[in-house]
């Protein structure tokens, strides 16, 4: 048994002390919370819970919903608890430990998808459905859609989209959507979730998803889709407009597939792509789809290129968490010279960090017709592959090496070394070069990042979160830690870890506290 103390970066400090074996298989669960009346949607929160055994490790926050009240875990069809998480809080975050009896952990393991949490804050009351989020030897069943739409395009286009879901198990099946709208810039979580349940014997289809199961209008974006059994997803993007054979009355649609993150290529190639006249209306314009269905940032390098292998123009991009886009292709490769914007038959070649999802839409200009282009995988310009295997269960030990001073709202914001030195104990799961870092020990907190060579990268995001202990004003805060270590033998790891707490407030600029600290990090 070990235990861990590890300071909150709110201010005044105290610390939250947890035990977790070295020999229990520890299981991720995760819930998108929301309004339980389904009436707005701008009360949300978030959860994870890692069950231990009999041990149910919980961290949970609120957002525009007051402080927790209290929350539970029921059965989906019942209001009943289950589980009593003795969330009561003086803010809109609690986090801790309960003990559970063997049967309510086996089930709730089992099958989390028949369970919700439910928190009652004072401002509101919110629900969410537990997902599975995988564990140290498995990932969740996840899957990703790049692009859904309800939105209006070029020459009088009207772009819906139809989900189709199906069980792989010939069970019913209870799904998960999270919608993330279009962001350059990136999203630290969806502000809209639903759960539906495909049944076993068919399947589930969903007209216009965005308009009808998530109530958007003139928007478009991603789609993360998460299940605790196997189940095939693909949705169909097309112009619903009608007309007597002019602009918008085309009638073929984009058939696009979802991805397992296993699925996309960090390296590959869009083909047979057309730039000609599209403006005009009587040609073929060419848009890329990007998604980056990971918490981590992932850079990109995108080259055009001639059928003959001449450079048309390359761009260096870093994709945000959860960012994704729609971009005419020569307004994401902008050092394309203007005469040269003009392609009859071109190909786009990328290379990124990480599992970004790269797709082609080429549209005909004059009805509105398109054809969806995936990628075709490339080698020998990908990130080199891991030079060694990381899954299992690493321990850390922390210490500062330095950070900044800040005044926050009239006090002294700083870390003493009691607030961050110690240890942690992470489970990590790896598919190829993809790896995630969950730390069992405080909150439940997962890095995503990506392992090239010996080097690995990883990132934790977590969205702004109230601090009560300013009376002057509302003050928010953001943190967002990364995990920069070389892999020196299957057993050790050493580096660092940037700690950065950004604190908002409406009328005063962000101020950012940042911390250092050196890791060793050992396999058990």
């Amino acid at each position: 048994m070990r235990r861990f103390c590890f300071g909150t970066v709110a201010v005044p400090v105290f610390l939250v002390c947890l035990a977790v074996s070295s020999s229990a298989q520890v299981v991720k669960l995760e819930a998108s919370l929301r309004d339980a009346s389904y009436e707005s949607d701008q009360q949300w929160g978030q959860a994870t819970l890692l069950v231990d055994g009999t041990r149910v490790v919980y961290d949970i926050s609120l957002f525009f919903a007051g402080d927790i009240a209290s929350a539970v875990v029921t059965r989906s069809n019942d209001t009943a608890p289950t589980i009593d998480l003795r969330g009561s809080s003086p803010d809109n975050r609690a986090f801790g430990v309960v003990t559970v009896g063997a049967p309510q952990a086996s089930a709730l393991t089992a099958d989390p998808t028949s369970f919700v949490l439910r928190v009652s804050g004072t401002e509101g009351d919110l629900i969410g459905a537990l997902r599975y989020a995988g564990n140290a030897n498995s990932a969740p069943t996840a899957a990703y859609l790049p692009l859904v739409a309800h939105n209006n395009g070029q020459a009088g286009s009207i772009w819906r989209t139809d989900l189709h879901l199906v069980s792989l198990a010939g069970e019913d099946v209870e799904v998960v959507l999270d919608y993330f709208p279009m962001s350059a810039g990136g999203n630290t979580l969806p502000p809209a979730t639903r759960t539906v349940i495909v049944g076993g014997g068919g399947q589930l289809v969903l007209r216009d998803v965005l308009g009808t199961l998530f109530g958007r209008d003139n928007d478009r974006g991603a789609l993360r889709l998460s299940a605790a059994r196997g189940f095939g997803a693909r949705a169909r993007i097309y112009n619903a407009a009608s007309g007597d054979g002019g602009a918008g009355s085309g009638n073929l649609s984009l058939y696009a597939r979802a991805f397992g993150l296993s699925e996309v290529p960090t390296a590959g190639a869009l083909l047979g792509l057309s730039n000609r006249g599209g403006a005009s209306g009587d040609g073929f314009r060419t848009n890329v789809i990007t998604f980056n269905p990971t918490e981590a940032p992932i850079t990109v390098t995108l080259t055009a290129v001639l059928d003959d292998g001449s450079l048309l123009g390359t761009q260096n991009l870093t994709v945000g968490p959860y960012a994704n886009d729609v971009t005419p292709v020569f307004a994401v490769i902008d050092a394309v010279q203007e005469q040269n914007v003009e392609q009859g038959s071109f190909l786009l070649k990328y290379v990124a960090s990480g599992p970004l999802i790269v797709q082609a839409a080429e549209i005909d200009g004059a009805v509105g017709d398109g054809v969806l282009i995936d990628p075709v995988a490339i080698g020998g310009t990908s990130p080199q592959p891991p030079s060694v295997a990381l899954a299992g269960t690493w321990l850390d030990s922390l210490t500062l090496v330095g950070q900044n001073q800040v005044n926050v709202c009239g006090v002294s914001v700083s870390w003493d070394e009691m607030d961050v030195e110690g240890e942690r104990r992470f489970l990590i799961s790896q598919e190829g070069s993809r790896v995630t870092l969950c730390n069992t020990l405080f909150s439940g907190a997962c890095y995503e990042g990506s392992v090239q060579g010996n080097r690995l990268v990883a990132t934790y995001i977590r969205s702004s979160a109230r601090s009560t202990w300013c009376t002057q004003y509302a003050l928010f805060s953001e943190v967002e830690a990364t995990i920069d270590v070389t892999v020196e033998s299957n057993n050790v790891m050493r580096g660092t870890e940037t700690l950065k707490v950004t604190y908002f407030a409406e009328s005063h600029p962000p101020i950012e506290h940042v911390a250092t600290i050196g890791l060793v990090m050992v396999k058990e």
